[in-house]
């Protein structure tokens, strides 16, 4: 008998021990949830890609044969300053001295090519992106940590094959930034393509399987169970760096979870 009530006595420990430890891991993945409201605002459709920094060309032309060089590629160099000394075609010693402040772009036989201080940003666009971008356009440059808004200054209506696909030319002014950059430095540019108004939600909060993309109401976070109860299915209709632009019934003003990448993959079926 007293055997008996022991086995009764350690099952019911054992018992509420599950318990107890099913009910703080429960709440351990409840405090790693967090909640955002699905909201109607202006969504801004983004393209992000790299700019390559620029100086406007001098090109100055020499006809004779190299004795000395004074500069190298990327040396900066201020006008009249030597650049390099040359016989003519009647063996006549000559000197060629820069025509402007600047930096040395390329050094060949017969010219040499400074870039100037005027920089601005170089970057080739798809015709799909280029037509949706017009000049005077804000746009945000990231220069090392920092953040910048420019505009862009001029478009080229000439296309280039950039590996296989045809590209048009987009200048960015960054005159105002060029204490910060050097000629052929890449920056990271953020161009604006367009606005539309609807839903819009943080990024983190869009999940999918094989039925689609869809959200879990906030609801789901006290259950921790059952996700088809909590499922809101949606359409993804546009992307941003943080948010994503939405379809679906009801949705408005609606909490829904952001689910932790370690918790993904516990969601039931």
């Amino acid at each position: 008998m007293k055997k008996r009530c022991l086995l009764v006595f350690l099952l019911v420990l054992i018992i509420v021990f599950v318990i107890i430890l099913f009910s703080g891991s429960q709440k351990v993945s409840e405090s790693l949830i967090e909640t955002t409201m699905v909201t109607s605002k202006d969504f801004y459709y983004q393209y992000n890609c790299l700019a390559t920094v620029k100086g406007r060309q001098h090109i100055q032309y020499f006809y004779g044969n190299i004795n000395t060089i004074n500069c190298q590629l990327n040396d900066y160099v201020n006008k009249g300053e030597m650049l390099l000394t040359y016989n003519d075609e009647y063996g006549k010693k000559k000197n060629l001295t820069a025509q402007t402040d600047g930096y040395i772009e390329e050094i060949q036989s017969g010219l040499i090519i400074i870039c100037d201080k005027q920089l601005y940003g170089e970057v080739y666009l798809p015709l799909n992106k280029y037509q949706m971008v017009k000049e005077n356009d804000n746009l945000i440059i990231e220069i090392g940590d920092d953040y910048y808004s420019t505009t862009i200054k001029k478009k080229n209506d000439y296309g280039t094959d950039k590996n296989g696909i045809t590209c048009y030319r987009v200048e960015i002014d960054l005159q105002k930034y060029q204490d910060k950059l050097l000629i052929n430095q890449n920056i990271s540019v953020c161009f604006t393509l367009q606005k539309q108004y609807g839903l819009v939600v943080d990024n983190k909060a869009i999940l999918m399987d094989e039925k689609g993309y869809y959200m879990l109401d906030e609801e789901y976070k006290k259950k921790m169970t059952n996700k088809e109860m909590y499922r809101h299915d949606i359409k993804v209709l546009g992307r941003s760096e943080k948010e994503t632009l939405i379809s679906g019934k009801q949705l408005e003003g609606l909490m829904v979870c952001i689910i932790p990448e370690e918790l993904k993959e516990l969601l039931d079926d």
